[in-house]
């Protein structure tokens, strides 16, 4: 093998410096606490929040698919097109406020098996959360009825 063409005697061109090597921080990734999750929220858009007109935080946010203690998920629910409102409490007028939409809404009373975001959901068919509360309060349920699923049969 010849010699380098850097080091042929009718070569005018001085000898390049060596490469710097890469520092640390150019060989890791990015550093965010929790990254794959905020990569993974990122891509699919569940960090994404619409504006409902619900003052909830959970408003206009996708639902968590909660493990309920009936042995089933809240996506296995939604697989019917229809709205969901996922009642977490013991409250039993829910369904006497809900009876004229049902046929747009499925009204499930169970409990979670971990601690919920809320006490009561209403969860458009697309799995965003339309409207929300903490509470055993209710007032602001059948407006979003209205809203969401129009006017009752």
């Amino acid at each position: 093998m010849g010699p380098r063409l850097d080091q042929s005697p009718n070569n005018n061109h001085a000898p390049r410096p060596p490469r710097p090597s890469p520092t640390p921080s150019h060989r890791r990734p990015p550093q965010h606490p929790n990254g794959a999750t905020y990569l993974a929220k990122k891509l699919s858009g569940t960090w994404q929040r619409y504006d409902l007109g619900d003052s909830h935080p959970l408003a206009g946010t996708s639902a968590p698919d909660l493990e309920l203690a009936d042995g089933t998920r809240l996506a296995d629910h939604l697989q019917h097109g229809t709205a969901v409102l996922l009642n977490l409490t013991d409250s039993p007028h829910l369904g006497d406020l809900t009876g004229p939409w049902s046929d747009r809404l499925q009204l499930i009373n169970t409990k979670p098996t971990t601690p919920p975001p809320a006490t009561t959901l209403l969860i458009r068919p697309d799995g965003h959360i339309a409207w929300a509360t903490d509470t055993n309060d209710h007032n602001g349920l059948v407006p979003a009825l209205h809203t969401w699923l129009g006017d009752p049969a």
